[in-house]
């Protein structure tokens, strides 16, 4: 699909501009503040529940500290997708905003900025679903255990289901008169959004890649093809 490549070529353009560069800096460091926070909260929770109830001595509680820690620190890497997701949907307006502005200067009059309270209820909404979305198939999860493989092809085509849904949220709640993208524009953005999500460094720009190429998926597809 022709479409969904130039969107693609457009969105990495996007990332080098000086003004994208800066959202997408802010982003991660926030993303980063964040899963650090929920690390360093729970560790010091779990630290102070084995001090506190616990006949431990120190070194035991260090060595159990640090197995919780490095624990955590697994659990904050398979979050990075949601928390990443989440943040990003907090800088959507200023985001789609210098997107439009570059390519589709015409197109800004009809778009709404929603403020922070609606972004963050967006952005909570995405949360919420990867979390119910992955609990409900957790137990296919575990079937798929002794396959090796199948655990994480399950999980890239989950994501690429909830990215494609969060993207096209995130972007139609500020495009009221433009139709939902069609189901194969959708796969194909949720899929390029989960694949990059894999790669380490690019994992870091994916969340904004995909919400720039949602954009331009927006944009570039005739208005009257639903």
């Amino acid at each position: 699909m022709a479409i969904v490549f130039h969107a693609l070529v457009l969105a990495v353009r996007d990332m080098l501009h000086p003004s994208t560069l800066r959202l997408v800096l802010q982003s991660i460091l926030l993303t980063l503040a964040l899963l650090a926070f929920m690390v360093g909260g729970l560790l010091w929770a779990f630290r102070y529940i084995l001090a506190r109830y616990s006949a431990i001595d120190v070194a035991i509680l260090d060595l159990a500290s640090l197995l919780i820690a490095l624990s955590l620190l697994a659990s904050a890497w398979m979050m990075f997708r949601a928390v990443a997701v989440f943040v990003i949907g907090l800088f959507a307006d200023s985001l789609i905003e210098t997107v439009e502005k570059r390519h589709y200067p015409a197109a800004t009059a009809e778009t709404t900025m929603i403020g922070f309270r609606q972004s963050f209820r967006l952005s909570l909404c995405s949360v919420m679903r990867f979390l119910g979305v992955n609990a409900f198939a957790l137990p296919l999860y575990l079937m798929l255990i002794p396959t090796v493989i199948g655990p994480p092809i399950l999980a890239l085509f989950v994501n690429a289901w909830l990215l494609g849904q969060d993207m096209e949220s995130m972007v139609r709640a500020r495009q009221a008169s433009r139709p939902a993208l069609p189901t194969p524009l959708r796969w194909s953005l949720g899929l390029l959004s989960a694949a990059s999500l894999i790669v380490p460094i690019v994992n870091f720009l994916a969340p904004a890649l995909s919400a720039a190429m949602a954009v331009h998926l927006f944009h570039l597809r005739p208005r009257g093809n639903i």
